[in-house]
């Protein structure tokens, strides 16, 4: 019962590192994308 709750533990943390990567990378796009829309004239 002890290891099959620390295995959940574990797979949580791990969702929860790749979720935090994404939501980096997604924010940097974004940014990035800003920028670039502020930089480039239309």
């Amino acid at each position: 019962m002890n290891s099959i709750a620390l295995n959940s533990d574990f797979l949580f943390s791990r969702a929860g590192k790749a979720q935090m990567s994404m939501a980096m990378v997604f924010s940097a796009v974004a940014i990035f994308h800003s920028l670039l829309l502020l930089v480039v004239p239309n």
